[in-house]
């Protein structure tokens, strides 16, 4: 993880630095992918489901943060994790099909090397997933919050284009 900081701290070219850092996710998902098959309660630790091994290594950025004194820096990286869920319809109750996603957000000091942060949302979590069910009925529900929030919509950012399309 030291090396692909190093690597990418001082490139100034975006596009390389978007291949070097694909590469070193590459390599790092392939890591995980093997640890967890090894040990699958550490995938569980990070929110994934170690029953359904595929997963993406959504992010892995550098960053660079200032001790909290102001005299040092500390060199870190910020590693995603995220896994997905297809959730079929359930007509019974209203719910049109989502997916549901879960995972983690790590902050890892390459000083020490350890991990500071973990957030982490459980990709297992059925209260969590009955949550998410009950926002998407009610954004299914309304018009407007459908336009937006629907399954079948890909970019929300469209959604904006559709919607002032109508309005004109």
């Amino acid at each position: 993880m030291k090396r692909n900081a190093n690597d990418c701290f001082y490139l100034r070219d975006r596009e390389e630095l978007f291949r070097v850092t694909r590469r070193y996710r590459a390599s790092l998902h392939d890591q995980l992918t093997k640890a967890f098959e090894a040990v699958p309660e550490f995938a569980a630790e990070l929110g994934l489901d170690p029953r359904q091994p595929k997963f993406e290594m959504h992010e892995l950025r550098r960053a660079m943060r200032v001790s909290p004194d102001g005299t040092w820096c500390i060199p870190q990286l910020i590693i995603a994790l995220t896994q997905l869920v297809d959730v079929p319809e359930d007509k019974q109750s209203g719910i049109p099909d989502f997916v549901f996603r879960g995972g983690s957000m790590l902050v890892v000091d390459l000083t020490m090397p350890r991990v500071n942060y973990r957030i982490m949302k459980r990709i297992t979590s059925q209260p969590r997933q009955d949550r998410t069910a009950a926002f998407v009925r009610a954004a299914a529900a309304d018009p407007l919050r459908a336009l937006f929030f629907s399954s079948g919509r890909k970019e929300s950012f469209a959604a904006l284009h559709a919607f002032a399309d109508q309005a004109s």
